[in-house]
């Protein structure tokens, strides 16, 4: 089997409409699509993204909260997903937007295997990746594992 794109996720939110705007305003998202499963209690909204991947968030009467994560590798002793990840064009711009729509920073832009990344938590605890795989990354300081000697 071969897979050829990962093409969206899905989010459980208390509130729906105010994830919705969340994601909306933060990512450039549209609404595609809301939807509703009466017998089960559950509301849906479908956002869609100019890339052509989607978000598509729901929320069920009775749903519970999971614990918020101080630092993303927190996220890692939940199971289920820990993350998502979004690449960005300009990482240090969309942190400082995210961060003033109501984001928490857990862990400020640093290098890492594939570009410059930095991790927040939408208002309602989900965390995400930002990733900007274009942006140079500084060499490591002087003896850490592989600087110049």
């Amino acid at each position: 089997m071969t897979t050829s794109a990962l093409t969206g996720f899905t989010l459980s939110v208390d509130d729906l409409d105010a994830a919705a705007a969340w994601y909306g305003d933060s990512f450039g998202l549209t609404t595609a699509g809301r939807f509703g499963l009466e017998p089960y209690q559950l509301e849906g909204v479908v956002l869609g993204s100019d890339a052509g991947w989607t978000l598509e968030l729901l929320h069920r009467t009775g749903s519970t909260g999971r614990d918020r994560v101080a630092h993303p590798l927190d996220a890692a002793l939940l199971r289920g997903l820990a993350g998502v990840q979004v690449d960005v064009d300009d990482l240090d711009a969309t942190l400082s937007r995210l961060e003033t729509a109501g984001a928490t920073v857990l862990m400020p832009a640093h290098p890492g295997p594939s570009g410059m990344s930095a991790f927040v938590a939408d208002p309602e605890g989900n965390v995400i990746r930002l990733r900007d795989p274009h942006a140079p990354t500084p060499p490591p300081p002087p003896g850490a594992p592989g600087a110049p000697a």
